[in-house]
């Protein structure tokens, strides 16, 4: 059976969003787990969900060509692309639960060492 796409059109351009195969996803995964992996903010915070990085992948685009975009119409490829790839969302969704506990684990550790110092007189 052939991957499912959808087509949407925005004003400068038609978007083919299809379902992403596990090897894709695998080399997803592997991009993002990368030491020193950028971050681009409105990459990353444009739309929630997804990142415009993971988003161009799944439209066969480049990045570049969401620049002329408007949220309404970035919001309708991203409605198509969770219809196709409900596993990337939970992907996403999992990494950034996990991201949340780690900061929160390491906030409490770095709490506990300030605490344990401030008790022994050091300085902090």
């Amino acid at each position: 059976m052939p991957a499912l796409t959808k087509s949407v059109v925005t004003d400068t351009k038609t978007f083919i969003v299809r379902e992403v195969t596990i090897k894709e996803s695998r080399t997803w995964w592997e991009g993002i787990a990368y030491p020193g992996y950028p971050v681009d903010v409105i990459d990353e915070f444009a739309i929630t969900g997804i990142s415009l990085t993971d988003l161009a992948m799944i439209c066969s685009c480049d990045v570049s060509d969401f620049d002329q975009v408007t949220c309404n119409q970035l919001d309708a490829i991203n409605e198509a692309a969770k219809e196709l790839n409900p596993h990337i969302f939970r992907m996403r969704a999992m990494l950034a639960e996990a991201c949340e506990q780690i900061v929160i684990k390491l906030s409490e550790l770095c709490r506990e060492v300030a605490d344990q110092k401030a008790a022994e007189g050091e300085p902090q």
